[in-house]
C-alpha cells in the first residue's frame, strides 16, 4: 500500500511539473526577449524587455549590455517568483508588510532606486513600536539612513517599550547600545531607564544563585551609557539594590559622587553628558499629560 502510495505521490508531482511546464510564462512588454526561469516554483517562467529593464536597472545593463552579455534565459534563485513579478510591476506595485523586505532584497541587488524609494516611504508610515524587533535586522543590513533614522527615532519615543522585549541576543543588544548611547529619551527621568534596562538584564538570566553578576557580565560596558552621575540619591540607592547592574565598589562611589560632588578611578567612565527629557505638556488633542514631541495616549503629533 505505501508502494502503490508512493507511485501515485510520485505521478501526481510529475503531473505537476509537466502542467507548469505547459503554462505559457507571464509577460511584460510588447516585445519579451529574455526569459527567467524559477526553479524553486516549479519552474515558473516570466518574459520581459532587456532594454526596458536596463533602463531601470544598472545590474540588467550589464548584465545584458555588458562585455559578456547573457543568454536568452536567466535562472534565479535567491527570489521566489512571485516577489519577481511584483517587482517588475513596480510602477504599479502594492507593498505590504508581507512583501516589503523581498522587494528591498531584490531593488537593492539591482539597484532600482526609485522602486527602493517606494518601499523606504511604506517602512516609514508601517514601521513602529510594536514591530521594529520584527524587522530590524533585516533593515539595518541596508544602511539606508532614511530607514536608520526612522528606527533610531521609534528607540528614542519609545524606549521602555522597547527594552520590555528585548532579549540578550546580538542584535537586541545593538538595540540597547543605540538607546542608551541616545542623547534624548521620552523618559520622565534616568532612573526609569535603569530599572528597565534591569529588568531585562534579570529576565534573560539563568543563574539564579549569582544573578546579579551574570546581569553585570551581560551588560558590561554599556553600563556606562546610564547616567547615574545625574540621578537623585534616593534614586541611586534604589539601583544599588540586589540583584544591581552596579558593583559594590561602583555604588558606593557614585554615592559619594552625587553627595559630594568629587569622584575617583571607579566612575570616572560612567556618562555625565546631560540626556534631554522632552518637556511633558499638554497634548492639543487628547488634553493628556504627555511628551511635548509626540503625544503616546493619542498617537498624534503637536
Amino acid at each position: 500500500m505505501f508502494r502503490s502510495h508512493m507511485q501515485t505521490l510520485h505521478i501526481v508531482n510529475m503531473a505537476t511539473m509537466a502542467n507548469n511546464a505547459a503554462l505559457p510564462p507571464f509577460t511584460f512588454g510588447k516585445s519579451p526577449d529574455v526569459t527567467f526561469i524559477f526553479p524553486a516554483d516549479g519552474g515558473e517562467k516570466l518574459q520581459a524587455e532587456k532594454l526596458k529593464l536596463a533602463q531601470i536597472s544598472e545590474v540588467f545593463n550589464m548584465q545584458f549590455y555588458g562585455e559578456f552579455g547573457c543568454s536568452e534565459e536567466i535562472t534565479i534563485k535567491d527570489i521566489t517568483f512571485d516577489t519577481f513579478k511584483t517587482t517588475m510591476e513596480f510602477l504599479y506595485v502594492t507593498i505590504t508588510a508581507k512583501n516589503f523586505e523581498e522587494i528591498l532584497y531584490m531593488a537593492s541587488k539591482y539597484f532600482i532606486f526609485d522602486l527602493i524609494g517606494k518601499v523606504i516611504g511604506f517602512v516609514d508610515t508601517f514601521l513602529n513600536e510594536n514591530n521594529l524587533l520584527d524587522h530590524y535586522e533585516t533593515l539595518e543590513k541596508y544602511q539606508i539612513e532614511k530607514l536608520n533614522h526612522r528606527m533610531q527615532e521609534i528607540c528614542e519615543k519609545f524606549p521602555l517599550k522597547i527594552i520590555e522585549r528585548l532579549t540578550d541576543s546580538k542584535v537586541h543588544m545593538g538595540i540597547l547600545k543605540k538607546i542608551l548611547e541616545s542623547p534624548i529619551l521620552n523618559i520622565a527621568k534616568e532612573y526609569d531607564l535603569y530599572a528597565a534596562v534591569a529588568a531585562m538584564m534579570q529576565r534573560t538570566s539563568q543563574n539564579v544563585v549569582k544573578i546579579g553578576e551574570e546581569m553585570r557580565k551581560k551588560i558590561g560596558k554599556l553600563i556606562y551609557f546610564i547616567r547615574f552621575p545625574l540621578m537623585s540619591v534616593d534614586e541611586l540607592i534604589l539601583c544599588g539594590q540586589a540583584p544591581s547592574l552596579l558593583t559594590d565598589r561602583q555604588f558606593l562611589d557614585l554615592l559619594y559622587l552625587v553627595k559630594s560632588g568629587k569622584y575617583n578611578e571607579s566612575v570616572q567612565f560612567f556618562s555625565m553628558k546631560q540626556r534631554y527629557y522632552p518637556k511633558v505638556e499638554n497634548c492639543s488633542h487628547c488634553k493628556k499629560g504627555v511628551t511635548k514631541r509626540y503625544c503616546q495616549a493619542c498617537g498624534k503629533y503637536f
